[in-house]
């Protein structure tokens, strides 16, 4: 089983290769409304990383796409 740090720089490889890059944002309570509003995120789920991190996809995909 390969080691905490060899498996995050195998991931960060793995991304490098598909031309990603990994960043950390912070986010306003009134851009978390935005999303909501323009429906790219449900209210419900406002609080969870995992639902803001898509409706922020959303949101790039659609505005610089």
């Amino acid at each position: 089983m390969p080691s905490t740090g060899a498996l995050r720089q195998q991931l960060y490889r793995q991304r490098k290769k598909r031309g990603l890059q990994c960043i950390q944002v912070e986010i306003r309570h009134a851009e978390i409304q935005a999303l909501i509003r323009r429906g790219l995120l449900v209210a419900s789920e406002a609080s969870t990383a995992t639902a803001i991190r898509s409706a922020l996809y959303k949101h790039l995909d659609r505005t610089l796409a």
